[in-house]
């Protein structure tokens, strides 16, 4: 399975894990009164909840400093998302319904999607378009290759688009 795939199940698992199975009502009930203590057991839950799977998942991952840092600012993205649906709920702005459930499990899959593109970066060194970009040389002349990187990601969503519309 790619690298990224692999980080982002793993990222993904240690969140409806953290969610679902290692959040207790105690914490559930503090969170909803808005108790510091419970927002940061679930975020350490959260934090080793997502070291471990990913650095499991990823062998040697767990060896650099910056998977700790996006890890940590996942977590506090993620008590951030949780603290702002509480308020807005107890305020009656937003009803606590599968509505809001389902926009806020979006929102923290999208979350850890992007973290997981942080974190196991695609390498562009494979054939085809990938490949094209790649000797395009984007990274020595970042602010005047970027008319390059715009065209070079509106084909690469094109081709993406062909795979989803390809008629089996």
């Amino acid at each position: 399975m790619h690298l990224l795939a692999t980080g982002f199940l793993a990222l993904y698992l240690a969140h409806l894990l953290t969610d679902f199975v290692l959040q207790s009502d105690r914490v559930v009930a503090g969170k909803r009164r808005g108790s510091a203590l419970s927002y940061l057991e679930h975020g350490g839950i959260h934090f080793f909840a997502a070291v471990l799977s990913l650095g499991f998942a990823v062998p040697g991952l767990w060896r650099k400093i910056g998977f700790y840092g996006l890890l940590a600012a996942l977590t506090l993205v993620h008590l951030a998302m949780d603290w702002t649906k509480v308020r807005l709920v107890n305020s009656n702005k937003l009803g606590d319904g599968a509505a809001a459930f389902f926009a806020d499990q979006s929102l923290h899959f999208m979350t850890v999607a992007i973290t997981a593109c942080f974190i196991l970066p695609v390498r562009l060194q494979s054939k085809g378009l990938p490949n094209a970009m790649h000797r395009l040389r984007l990274d020595r002349y970042p602010l005047r290759n970027v008319p390059r990187r715009i065209a070079c990601w509106v084909m690469r969503l094109n081709q993406i688009s062909t795979w989803f519309n390809h008629e089996a």
